[in-house]
């Protein structure tokens, strides 16, 4: 559509667009059926163009007020489209004045754009680019750091992404919308390389990312020093998928508040990711009715983090080829736990496969599941005190080696329902890897892990072995399993 044609509608639709929030798309529909949508903010016009090439004020209507702090329209929500439904209806023209609607056109294809973004571009600031970015656009941040500029990001299919290094977002005591640094509310969001630190909200939830909108994906991005890392709500349809990125000392509210919180969507993809030093909450929390977190680090390394893994109400779980450690400053005893808060999402399967987990807490236990039906623990590596498994489960092929408190045993289920049917586990005074202090948990050639495994099937038609090497930091690599498979996270000849 031309810019003419667009000019000719928005007169038809001042009263409307007077009232829109700054930097807002304006909806406009026509008595022909045909939709506008005008991404245009009310601050930035002058006057409007007529057909017989007069400017001013739209005929028949008063001039928009001035400055930005315009009063609501009678019915209008902050944030909602503007409809025929909530706007009040417009004036037709007086005499002597010509308005004559522009003849049906077909709409012009829309193309993805670029928005550069950055001290030495026109676009400043991320904000700025927010309010500007179109279904499909590319917005690229200039590496640098950002000070107290927050956002709420509203287009679908956008990539944003940080160039030449990363972009930093320091909210320093900003937030959009009174949750986070950044609110994407747009479906099929993805964005990479760039860091949020800072966030802090009146109750206690700010967050670098709130997701809620459809469909996000991360990648190698940083978070830290937030009260939430990522916290995303309920969503049915959503997939939320985290690849090589970092999470560092975010959490806190008494446990409320954790390095990434996952309502309920319908699936938690986290690969080749760092998770480490949360504070008091968990290190990654999920409700989602699938979650697949496979080759990990998630570590405590001196935090005083709860779980390292909490999938609150089951669901169909994978946990495979990751890293785990809790420290002795540990806010709970329980590394891995399943179902906690009720096995409420409608499909329950739990595998723990190929995990090489160390407790330097001495005490508690490694994996825990309160979900129906039998959890599957296989080819896992066990390092220190505690015991193995509660709950209702088959253990196969598991090697538990000496650590902190002393070796790891088998007791009876925590829970009355529940029995636990163990086969092919070893014990070892040694684990034998290359540098469990310093994290470094590959295995020597004498370890008894090698070729201790079992190849553990598939679930649902999808396998089950590992085949996603952690790599530090914050990167996951590809890993071809040689059979006989070992125990553990790291194959030694992968």
């Amino acid at each position: 559509m031309s810019r003419r044609s667009i000019r000719l509608a928005l007169a038809a639709a001042i009263c409307a667009f007077a009232m829109a929030p700054a930097g807002a798309d304006v909806r406009i529909i026509l008595r022909d059926g045909r939709v506008i949508n005008v991404p245009i903010a009310p601050e930035e016009v002058q006057s409007i163009e007529m057909r017989q090439g007069r400017t001013g004020a739209a005929p028949g209507l008063p001039p928009a007020p001035s400055g930005t702090n315009l009063p609501p329209a009678p019915g209008y929500l902050p944030g909602s489209k503007i409809t025929p439904e909530n706007t009040a209806p417009v004036e037709p023209p007086r005499s002597g004045a010509t308005f004559n609607a522009p003849a049906p056109v077909a709409a012009e294809p829309t193309t993805a754009g670029k928005i550069q973004v950055g001290p030495t571009r026109q676009i400043k600031l991320p904000s700025q680019a927010a309010g500007l970015a179109k279904p499909g656009d590319i917005i690229e941040i200039d590496a640098g750091t950002y000070r107290g500029d927050v956002a709420s990001w509203r287009a679908d299919g956008i990539t944003i992404r940080g160039v030449g290094g990363r972009a930093r977002l320091v909210a320093d005591g900003n937030n959009a919308e009174g949750k986070a640094i950044w609110v994407i509310k747009g479906h099929d969001t993805t964005v990479e390389n760039i860091e949020f630190t800072g966030a802090e909200v009146p109750d206690h939830n700010g967050a670098g990312i709130r997701g809620e909108g459809v469909n996000l994906k991360i990648i190698n991005c940083f978070f830290h020093d937030n009260e939430e890392g990522i916290l995303a709500g309920d969503n049915p349809t959503s997939v939320i998928d985290i690849e090589n990125s970092e999470f560092a000392r975010n959490g806190g509210n008494e446990g409320r508040s954790h390095e990434i919180y996952i309502n309920h969507i319908k699936e938690l993809i986290v690969r080749g990711s760092y998770f480490h030093q949360g504070h008091i909450g968990h290190l990654i929390k999920s409700r989602a009715a699938t979650s697949l977190i496979m080759g990990n680090r998630i570590t405590d390394e001196n935090g005083d983090s709860s779980y390292q893994i909490d999938t609150s109400n089951g669901g169909r779980v994978f946990v495979i080829g990751n890293l785990l450690e809790q420290d002795e400053q540990s806010q709970n005893s329980n590394i891995v736990a399943n179902a906690m808060e009720g096995a409420t999402n409608e499909s329950q399967e739990f595998w723990v496969v190929n995990n090489t987990f160390v407790n330097d807490l001495g005490h508690g236990t490694f994996v825990v599941s309160r979900a129906p039906g039998r959890a599957h623990v296989i080819n896992n590596l066990f390092i220190g005190g505690g015991v193995a498994f509660h709950g209702t489960g088959d253990l196969q092929n598991n090697v538990m080696a000496a650590g902190p408190g002393g070796a790891p045993n088998l007791e009876k289920a925590l829970f009355d329902s529940g029995d636990i049917k163990e086969e092919g586990t070893k014990t070892a005074s040694d684990p034998g890897l290359v540098d469990v202090k310093n994290y470094d948990w590959h295995p020597k050639p004498d370890s008894p892990v090698i070729g201790a495994g079992v190849d553990p099937g598939s679930a649902d038609g999808m396998s089950l072995l590992p085949t996603v090497e952690y790599v530090h930091p914050a990167h996951g690599k590809p890993v071809r399993i040689k059979a006989p498979i070992d125990v553990g996270a790291y194959q030694h000849g992968g």
